[in-house]
């Protein structure tokens, strides 16, 4: 039985449609094993390191009812569920050999903003790119995730690490006002603070260890700033523990409101020839500073400890891009030319986040051996 939603959050003031609807038999878009489309389904993943595993069926439900018929026959049928939103988790842990998967790509493929109590609600597979546009065009904010092709219902169940995360905190845990989740029964619930309090709890977190599909999200938003970034590269071959102590200690000083810091590092060569192999041995080690402020002098110091680089590492600097105005679009493709497009690369993701008394200068020889390794 489907729930009926809250009218309040019916009446929207913007809805934008991101795909257009098929009213056709859903049975055009699942997919079985051996026919002509599967694979290229199975392994529609951002790491090209994709387990040989495979579903059974491949679903695209297009409503929250073809949901349910989905749950339901793979009940009936004793298979298990997995759930794919955007497929950024690079282990693809929503395959399940034998089972079926539910690929929310095409899944209530509508943003709306209801601009009498500022809630946006949007699909699993919205992504922070398709947030970030609509919200932009309300003139409110919503911390989505740091890449522009994550979708927003496996951003959620991972915890919510948005964007600016140490004056905000985890998106998950404060930002969401409520969900829509089929059940394992295939029954549809609206889970928030007040309705199926204990699934609600449940839902930042869990992950692929959650026990429902998630099928549509609601969440509070607040105006929205001005964007700013720069960016400053060193070649840190040499001094690559130096630079990334001192990055680090200069990330812990910064203002926590409206700061976001990232450090990449790369070959020197990197976007140059061909392959994945690289003929410089040059370690260059990146900061990228988003800041979210209403003036470029409050961005200038906001940024402020993250221009001030010591004069020892004044030998090292490739390049500086002051603090501009930005745009998200201009943060998207600064973030994707640091971490290369979806479907291209074999991942590995390793996490040094394993002793959290650990100094800035013990992760950063760490850092140094995973490097160099």
């Amino acid at each position: 039985m489907l729930v009926p939603l809250e009218p309040a959050l019916l009446q929207a003031t913007r809805a934008t449609p991101i795909l257009e609807m098929d009213t056709t038999d859903h049975l055009r878009d699942v997919a079985h094993l051996g026919s002509a489309n599967y694979d290229s389904l199975r392994t529609q993943f951002f790491n090209a390191k994709v387990p040989l595993v495979n579903p059974a069926e491949i679903w695209r439900p297009r409503t929250t009812a073809e949901v349910v018929t989905a749950v339901v026959g793979a009940k009936t049928r004793g298979q298990n569920v997995g759930v794919r939103s955007g497929g950024h988790t690079l282990t693809c842990p929503a395959l399940v050999e034998g089972g079926i998967l539910i690929d929310t790509v095409n899944l209530n493929r509508e943003i709306a903003y209801n601009a009498d109590d500022y809630i946006v609600s949007f699909a699993p597979s919205t992504t922070s790119r398709e947030l970030s546009e609509f919200l932009t065009g309300v003139g409110r904010f919503f911390p989505f995730s740091h890449y522009p092709t994550v979708a927003m219902g496996g951003f959620i169940l991972a915890g919510g690490q948005g964007w600016f995360a140490r004056e905000f905190g985890y998106t998950s845990e404060s930002w969401i006002e409520q969900v829509e989740i089929v059940m394992p029964d295939g029954q549809t619930i609206i889970a928030s603070q007040t309705e199926h309090k204990d699934i609600f709890w449940a839902v930042p977190g869990s992950g692929h260890g959650f026990f429902g599909v998630i099928t549509k999200i609601w969440a509070r938003t607040i105006p929205a700033r001005k964007l700013y970034h720069s960016t400053v590269t060193f070649d840190s071959t040499g001094k690559i523990d130096d630079l990334i102590e001192w990055a680090m200690n200069a990330c812990d000083a910064a203002p926590t409101e409206g700061v976001d810091i990232t450090i990449t590092t790369s070959f020197a060569d990197k976007g140059s020839g061909s392959g994945d192999d690289s003929d410089d041995s040059r370690i260059y080690l990146t900061i990228d500073t988003t800041i979210y402020r209403e003036s470029l002098e409050e961005a200038q110091t906001a940024s402020e400890m993250l221009s001030r680089f010591p004069i020892e590492f004044n030998d090292s600097l490739v390049a500086v891009n002051p603090v501009k105005e930005a745009s998200w679009s201009y943060v998207w493709e600064v973030q994707t030319s640091r971490i290369p497009a979806a479907g291209k690369y074999r991942r590995q993701g390793d996490s040094l986040l394993t002793n959290p008394q650990a100094t800035n200068e013990q992760v950063s020889l760490q850092c140094k051996l995973i490097i160099f390794s």
